[in-house]
């Protein structure tokens, strides 16, 4: 009886050690797929990108139709009173709405890192009006999701 108890032991703690091995490696296993993961890859450039057009020939930006149906970007002026510069600092971006709300329609993205220009908040704090720099074109976008560039007392002012 009692080597019967001793096998049944060794049984016991034999299956025991190999679930948590079992265990351990699938851990390791789901780690190291989770840190291969959120490395993401470099951003693909393609013909069409920004990047690449302003590094273009003026006469090769004049004659691809694609890019003179996009806005020009207005010529550098004043802020607006009781507005801000900000930069995006939400990792996948923002998008950009016509109106404060989800239920507003889509009007495109804001990308991480990109300097827009603050200039008003909704009555409920939760959106704010930008526009952006690059093609003046304006819209809302979720609160908290931006950083301050510069300090500008009317701006604080306005929105506290």
């Amino acid at each position: 009886m009692r080597s019967f108890l001793l096998s049944l032991s060794k049984l016991i703690i034999g299956i025991a050690l190999a679930l948590v091995l079992l265990s351990l490696a699938g851990v390791a296993t789901a780690r190291y797929f989770m840190s291969r993961l959120a490395d993401l890859p470099d951003k693909p450039l393609y013909e069409n990108d920004a990047s690449l057009a302003q590094s273009a020939p003026a006469s090769a930006a004049v004659s691809d139709p694609a890019a003179s149906a996009e806005p020009e970007a207005p010529p550098a002026e004043a802020l607006p009173p009781n507005s801000y510069k900000a930069v995006v600092i939400q990792p996948i971006g923002l998008v950009l709405r016509e109106g404060p709300g989800l239920s507003y329609t889509q009007l495109g993205g804001v990308e991480n890192n990109e300097e827009v220009i603050v200039l008003s908040t909704s009555d409920d704090q939760q959106w704010l009006q930008v526009r952006l720099p690059r093609n003046g074109q304006e819209g809302w976008v979720k609160a908290g999701n931006t950083r301050q560039l510069e300090t500008n007392s009317a701006a604080e002012n306005a929105f506290n």
